[in-house]
C-alpha cells in the first residue's frame, strides 16, 4: 500500500495513491499543493462553474453561498420530503413484484433533489428532466467524441436543454418576485437581491445552474448507487438486517401513525448510520478521486512533480487490512468506535469537503433504511429484488 507512478500517452504522468496517510494529506491539502482534477469532458457536461471543477478559492466562495443546504431547517424539511417519497414508492409494491432497486432508488432520489432544489413536482416536467440528466450521466463515462450518435454528443445536447429549463424556471421566479416557494433556488435568488455591497459574493446565473445540475446528478446517480449497494448488503447479511430492523421498530413505537421521519429521529438511529458508513466503505461507489499537483512536493518520501495527476484509490484504502479488520466482511459494528473504525472514509461526497450536501446524502440512505424496514419484509418469492 502506498504510491505508484507511471507515465502515460502524451507525456502525462499519473500517480495512484492507495495509502491512507497519503490520502489524508492530499485531501486535507493544508499546504495548498493540490487541486481537484477532472477530465475536460466532464467539465463540459456539468459546467466549468460547478463545484466539481472549481479552483480552491472559487470553491470556497461558492460553498459560502450554498450554506442554506447545510442548515438544520433545510435538512429537516428534506428528511420529511424524502421519507414521504420512500413510503409512497414502497406502498406501490405488490406481492410477487420484481423490484429493480437501482431504478426505484434513482427515481426517489431524483424527485427528492428536484423538490428540495426547485420545488419541481410536475410529473411530465420531471420525466423530461430525468431523461436529460440520464443522458448527461451516461456521457460522463463515454469517450468525448462529438458525432451525433455518440453518448457524449447526446449528453452535451441534454445539458443545453437542462440549462434552458433552468433559465425558464429562474426567469419565472424573478418575474413572480413574491416567491411562495421555500426551496434552495428561491433562497439563492433572494440572497442575490439582498447582496448590495461589493464585499458580498453573489453567484452568477451560470454558477447557480451548473451547481443545481451537479447536485441533481449526485442525487440521481451516485446516491442511488450507494442506496442500491446498501440494500444488497442488508439482503446478504440477515443478522445485520435484524439488528437494523429492531432499531427501527423501537423508533416506530415512539411515532404516531402516518408520521414521517425528522432530523431528531436520525439522531436515534446510530446503527443505521453505521450501516450507511459500512455500505459506503464496501461499495466505494466512486472508486477514485483525481487531484493535480500544483507544485513539486513530497508525500511519504515519494517525490511528486508539478503537473502530475494524482488519483486516490478509494477501493484500496477502504479494503486495507492494516486499517480495517476483515475488510471484505460487511460489519457495521466496526464503526462503534469512530476513532478506530473510521480511519478514512472516502464517500461519494469526497470526505464531506468538496460537494455540498453530505448531510443530505447520508439522510437519503438512513431514511431509506428506516422506511424500508418499517414497510417491507422480503420473504422468498413474495417480493423479488434485483440490484
Amino acid at each position: 500500500m502506498g504510491i505508484a507512478s507511471r507515465p502515460t500517452y502524451l507525456d502525462c504522468h499519473r500517480s495512484f495513491v492507495s495509502s491512507t496517510e497519503s490520502a489524508k494529506k492530499i485531501l486535507n491539502n493544508e499546504s495548498g499543493k493540490f487541486t481537484k482534477r477532472y477530465i475536460k469532458s466532464i467539465a463540459e457536461l456539468v459546467g466549468d462553474q460547478s463545484l466539481l471543477c472549481a479552483s480552491h478559492g472559487h470553491h470556497k466562495l461558492i460553498r459560502g453561498c450554498l450554506a442554506f443546504l447545510f442548515s438544520a431547517s433545510s435538512i429537516s424539511v428534506f428528511i420529511k420530503q424524502f421519507d414521504e417519497l420512500v413510503v409512497k414508492s414502497l406502498g406501490s409494491w405488490q406481492d410477487g413484484d420484481k423490484i429493480v432497486v437501482l431504478h426505484q432508488a434513482t427515481e426517489i432520489t431524483f424527485k427528492a433533489m428536484c423538490r428540495m432544489l426547485m420545488s419541481l413536482e410536475n410529473e411530465p416536467e420531471l420525466q423530461m428532466l430525468q431523461e436529460d440528466i440520464t443522458h448527461v450521466c451516461e456521457a460522463m463515462l463515454a469517450f468525448p467524441i462529438r458525432f451525433p450518435w455518440t453518448r457524449f454528443y447526446k449528453g452535451l445536447k441534454a445539458r443545453k436543454r437542462i440549462m434552458s429549463t433552468l433559465d425558464l424556471i429562474m426567469t419565472e421566479r424573478r418575474r413572480c418576485s413574491q416567491g411562495n416557494q421555500k426551496d434552495f433556488l428561491q433562497c439563492l435568488l433572494v440572497e442575490d437581491e439582498k447582496a448590495g455591497s461589493d464585499e458580498t459574493y453573489r453567484m452568477t446565473d451560470t454558477e447557480i445552474k451548473d451547481n443545481i445540475l451537479t447536485m441533481i446528478i449526485a442525487g440521481q446517480d451516485t446516491t442511488a448507487s450507494a442506496i442500491t449497494w446498501m440494500v444488497k448488503y442488508l439482503g446478504e447479511n440477515q443478522d445485520v438486517l435484524e439488528t437494523l430492523r429492531a432499531e427501527q421498530l423501537h423508533l416506530a413505537e415512539k411515532m404516531s401513525p402516518g408520521q414521517f421521519l425528522t432530523l431528531e429521529d436520525l439522531a436515534e438511529m446510530p446503527y443505521a448510520s453505521k450501516v450507511v458508513k459500512e455500505s459506503l466503505r464496501m461499495a466505494s461507489v466512486v472508486p477514485w478521486f483525481p487531484r493535480l499537483a500544483l507544485q513539486d512536493c513530497e508525500v511519504e518520501g515519494f517525490k511528486i512533480k508539478k503537473g502530475w495527476n494524482i488519483n486516490l484509490d478509494a477501493k484500496s484504502i477502504h479494503l486495507d487490512p492494516n486499517q480495517y479488520n476483515e475488510p471484505n466482511k460487511f460489519n457495521p459494528s466496526r464503526f462503534n468506535d469512530d476513532s478506530k473504525g473510521a480511519i478514512l472514509l472516502l464517500s461519494i461526497w469526497d470526505g464531506s469537503k468538496n460537494l455540498p450536501g453530505s448531510e443530505h446524502g447520508e439522510s437519503h440512505d438512513a431514511s431509506l433504511s428506516s422506511s424500508s424496514n418499517h414497510n417491507i419484509q422480503v420473504e422468498g418469492d413474495r417480493l423479488r429484488l434485483k440490484y
